[in-house]
């Protein structure tokens, strides 16, 4: 037997979120991750090392959010046989079309890179079918494909956290993991994330803006600029999905409330975003949250 250290280091992406560890096992496993059969380490927080015992024969370890995404939200390490104890190191890395994955330091095998390439592709196709192309699961059997965010009807959306929202009654609300709401029709999406003042010392006493100069940051946005115009903080910033070889335009609105900030963030292929931006504006004024 030998030890195996994983440190997950400071990250504001995800710093929420535990990194769930689990170990390739045919014989003890009770999870399936990529077709392998696995049994659960243990959880990794934000900043913290651990240390466990695994047996000298080559395994496979895997790192991954929760059980719903497990097979396109997975990052991995093949551990060789051998008695010498493994010492890895990661971190979470902001990527909106691919999950905010857990990352291992230093990864060159074929296998591993591989792999992360499978999961960016099956995670963007997910995310184009949720969140740009339409509806999921029963929303499926609705899918009208001539409906598009503007042509619609104000509609007033109140989610459960708290979140009030006019959009249209085109939009259908779906699931992305990780968001708190996510509301999606045929080219537009806006989804939802919260964030408590417990996350950091002394997060209650930032400005908006100061939150979304963080954020930036964290996301490694260099090129956003944080604005303040039409009684709104907010950044834009464009991505392109490698599946779908589409670039998304996105306008991320920074709220604090009582207790925590909100980042709303609206999106929409990048052809159409300059003419979408008013349209994303007016709803972003919309928003309200209960007390």
């Amino acid at each position: 037997m030998r030890n195996l250290t994983i440190k997950r280091e400071k990250s504001f992406v995800s710093r929420l979120k535990k990194a769930k560890i689990y170990i390739k096992d045919e014989l003890a496993g009770d999870t399936k991750i990529n077709g392998d059969k696995c049994y659960k380490l243990g959880d990794l927080k934000n900043g913290e090392e651990k240390t466990f015992v695994i047996g000298d024969e080559e395994t496979t370890i895997y790192v991954i959010q929760d059980k719903f995404s497990k097979n396109m939200c997975n990052e991995i390490c093949i551990i060789p046989a051998g008695v010498e104890n493994i010492y890895l190191m990661g971190e979470c890395k902001f990527n909106p079309l691919g999950g905010d994955n857990f990352r291992f330091h230093g990864m060159t095998d074929p296998r591993v890179l591989a792999n992360r390439k499978k999961c960016a592709k099956k995670f963007g196709a997910f995310l184009a079918l949720c969140a740009v192309v339409g509806f999921i699961c029963g929303f499926i059997a609705n899918y009208n494909p001539t409906s598009y965010a503007k042509d619609g009807e104000p509609k007033a959306f109140v989610h459960e956290s708290g979140v009030k929202i006019v959009l249209t009654d085109t939009f259908e609300e779906t699931e992305i993991d990780g968001t708190v709401f996510t509301y999606g029709t045929d080219d537009a999406v806006v989804f939802g994330y919260e964030e408590s003042f417990t996350a950091l010392e002394g997060m209650g006493d930032w400005t908006e803006k100061e939150y979304a100069e963080e954020l930036c940051a964290a996301w490694g946005l260099t090129d956003a600029e944080v604005q303040e115009q039409d009684g709104l903080v907010y950044f834009e910033y464009s991505n392109r999905s490698d599946d779908t070889d589409t670039m998304y335009s996105y306008m991320v609105v920074v709220y604090k409330t009582g207790e925590s900030f909100w980042d709303i963030s609206f999106a929409v292929d990048e052809a159409q975003y300059k003419e979408y931006k008013p349209i994303f504006t007016e709803w972003a004024k919309s928003v309200e949250f209960a007390e």
